[in-house]
């Protein structure tokens, strides 16, 4: 519980898995898995054994409807998963690619305006990835983006959803190992913060209910769920997955963007490449769509690659043997245990990937038509299939098809447009601990516009 508190949780895995392999028992009723076929055996679909949701993990919120990633019985999650599949697959992603890039232009626009303010083109990437993420899950989700990238700056309600955030991992952590004070949690809470939370919950509700009684056929969240006859979503559970969207479909992406930044300005052979394949695609930024990204192999292997050095959800996703026990990797599980994959761990293994603790995109190109070389042929053999940085199964990432394109988008977009350089206060920016998500450092970036764009 220590490790979870002082948020050293992943870091603590990794070193328990390099002593004892890929089994650990963390404490008397939890074990750890790094081992690839622990996925399919506690996450994945067609399990007999099926693993249940870890109870006393599931986020709690009492005033409100669970939400998908609160919902423990797995009929009434796939019920609701159902509903919203329709707003996050490929068709729906392909209706709002300009609502997208009407964004990702404004966070071009913004960050040459804001670094042009210094002498020294100085500015957080951190916070433009993060206005722009949830500017754009604003627009889906509420109907209307937050407006922090027009202004720059975080709203209080942003800023009580990160607080809410990094409150969540410490009240889990605890009332996991000690059940019953969940329920004297809410008594101990100062008047203040459950104001706070009160109303961070009703202005999400307001926002919902006010854009599902408009009629309006722009490509949204609500206009792909409502269009199906079946839906039979409740105005709760509307109001309380459009609050989870907002965190989960944000945070994560803007997570992930920072950390590929990070991880290029600190390899300068990866960025050069990275901008000479970019800038040698496309001679306008017009031409820079979800489909062309995804046919350029450096950007996508730059992605996967800093998914696996810096996975927006390092931590573990707990899940509970049955009574009657599961075989997990190969072995058997009592029932009653909790058992978790630690993402990053699994990551940072040499058994798994060569070279495991550098930031190695050709590693990706292996074995395809641009991987044939020597310097890409020796991580041939790494074992790919523990790589599952969205998840598997009927809980994972509901989103990922989306935040792929925001990331392909957003950066290739801000290398297209500018030159930038890491700062000398941030070069140990990766020095963070972990409170479900990472607990990010400002990541302060000098910024050169490109001349002529």
């Amino acid at each position: 519980m220590y490790a979870r508190l002082a948020g050293q949780t992943p870091f603590q895995s990794r070193a328990l898995h390099e002593r004892y392999g890929k089994v650990v028992r963390v404490s008397p009723n939890e074990l750890s898995f790094t081992d690839a076929d622990a996925w399919k055996d506690i996450y994945g679909y067609g399990n007999k054994e099926v693993l249940g949701r870890e109870p006393n993990n599931a986020p709690k919120i009492r005033e409100q409807e669970p939400s998908l990633v609160a919902i423990v019985d797995p009929d009434e999650h796939r019920r609701v998963r159902n509903m919203f599949n329709p707003a996050f697959s490929q068709r729906a992603l392909k209706e709002q690619e300009a609502l997208l890039l009407k964004h990702i232009n404004l966070f071009v626009d913004k960050v040459r305006e804001k670094s042009a303010e210094n002498a020294h083109g100085v500015i957080d990437l951190c916070n433009f990835f993060n206005f722009t993420t949830f500017d754009i899950m604003g627009d889906l989700a509420f109907g209307a983006p937050l407006g922090l990238l027009e202004r720059a700056e975080y709203t209080s309600w942003v800023r009580n959803a990160f607080a809410g955030m990094k409150l969540f991992a410490i009240r889990s952590a605890i009332s996991y190992y000690f059940p019953p004070i969940d329920y004297v949690m809410p008594l101990l809470l100062p008047r203040s913060l459950k104001r706070k939370r009160a109303a961070h919950m009703r202005y999400a509700a307001d926002q919902v209910r006010e854009r599902v009684a408009r009629k309006t056929d722009r490509p949204d969240i609500w206009t792909l769920v409502l269009r199906s006859e079946k839906v039979s979503l409740s105005e709760g559970e509307m109001e309380s997955n459009a609050g989870v969207f907002m965190i989960a479909g944000t945070e994560t992406t803007a997570t992930l963007l920072s950390g590929a930044t990070y991880l290029l300005l600190t390899h300068p052979a990866a960025l050069a490449r990275l901008v000479r394949e970019i800038r040698g695609s496309f001679d306008r930024r017009e031409l820079m769509s979800i489909e062309a990204l995804q046919r350029l192999p450096w950007l996508n292997a730059v992605v996967d690659e800093a998914l696996r050095c810096y996975p927006p959800v390092p931590d573990s996703l707990f899940r509970r043997v049955p009574p009657e026990g599961a075989t997990i990797a190969g072995r058997w599980i009592p029932g009653g245990a909790t058992v978790q994959l630690t993402q990053w761990a699994a990551y940072q293994t040499e058994e798994y990937f060569r070279d495991a603790h550098r930031f190695a995109p050709e590693r990706w190109l292996a074995g395809g038509d641009e991987g044939d070389g020597a310097e890409y042929q020796k991580y041939s053999g790494d074992e790919r299939k523990v790589f599952q940085p969205f998840g598997v199964g009927p809980r994972s990432c509901l989103g990922m098809n989306l935040a792929y394109h925001e990331i392909r988008l957003m950066l290739s977009y801000l290398l297209w447009h500018f030159d930038l350089e890491l700062c000398k206060e941030s070069e140990n920016w990766m020095d963070q601990k972990v409170f479900v998500l990472w607990s990010k450092n400002p990541l302060m970036v000098k910024v050169k516009p490109v001349e002529g764009r």
